[in-house]
């Protein structure tokens, strides 16, 4: 599953577009009064202004990386001031489950953010790393009040698989392949490696229709959450 477009709410679009551009480095794509989008890969990542919740908006997306680009991601990040989010005292976290190895850092408006270095992938790179390393945004958060009534609506529209053996249909459900996820979970969880408790914010998300799956394009308006997944 390839993220082609993944859309966000802030309220801090200037913090953000700062931060994103020219603390590290993306390529601002496009700029509105209410929105500004950067390239990420084959994703194009759009935050646009706003604050249509009581809380301010804060999501969990990840990023892919280059699978043998995880320690020098970290240095990079380091190098820019971003500090690393740790677990267990380190900065990258292993996941054997997933084959992968992935570090955290919070952006000016406490998303919190992935890169993840999937060897199941195969995309280790000889070039020094930069924020054009970056592959595509590869997970979204979705936090729902009930999570397999929302993982079966949700295979219904798309046809996605559950990801991984960890998967499960109460507390944590991925869903899709390395290349993209829907990480889907429960209200009032914290984001994984903090204390910040998730919360349900607008979002729209594009993924590619892959002609053996999908048989056409669709768009899901989530019933009673402020969720659109298109597929394109």
């Amino acid at each position: 599953m390839k993220i082609t477009g993944l859309e966000l709410y802030t309220d801090k679009p200037q913090n953000l577009k700062i931060f994103y551009v020219m603390v590290l480095g993306f390529e601002l794509y496009n700029e509105t009064e209410s929105a500004f989008t950067i390239k990420a890969g084959h994703t194009l990542l759009t935050f646009r202004w706003g604050n249509p919740a009581d809380a301010p908006p804060s999501y969990h997306f990840a990023f892919n990386i280059p699978q043998n680009q995880i320690e020098e991601a970290s240095r990079w990040l380091y190098s820019r001031s971003v500090p690393l989010l740790k677990f267990d005292d380190k900065d990258v976290v292993d996941f054997p489950n997933w084959n992968a190895e992935a570090l955290y850092f919070l952006d000016p408006a406490d998303n919190i953010v992935e890169f993840i270095a999937r060897r199941d992938l195969e995309n280790a790179s000889p070039i020094s790393f930069s924020a054009q390393s970056i592959a595509s945004v590869s997970e979204i958060g979705l936090p729902v009040p009930e999570v397999e009534p929302f993982y079966e609506q949700l295979k219904a529209h798309f046809d996605l698989p559950l990801y991984s053996h960890v998967a499960n249909l109460s507390k944590f459900c991925p869903t899709g392949n390395p290349e993209g996820l829907f990480i889907i979970v429960p209200l009032e969880r914290a984001w994984f490696p903090t204390e910040l408790i998730n919360g349900v914010h607008p979002l729209v998300v594009t993924i590619a229709r892959d002609p053996e799956i999908q048989k056409e394009e669709k768009t899901w308006v989530v019933e009673d959450l402020p969720y659109v997944v298109k597929c394109v």
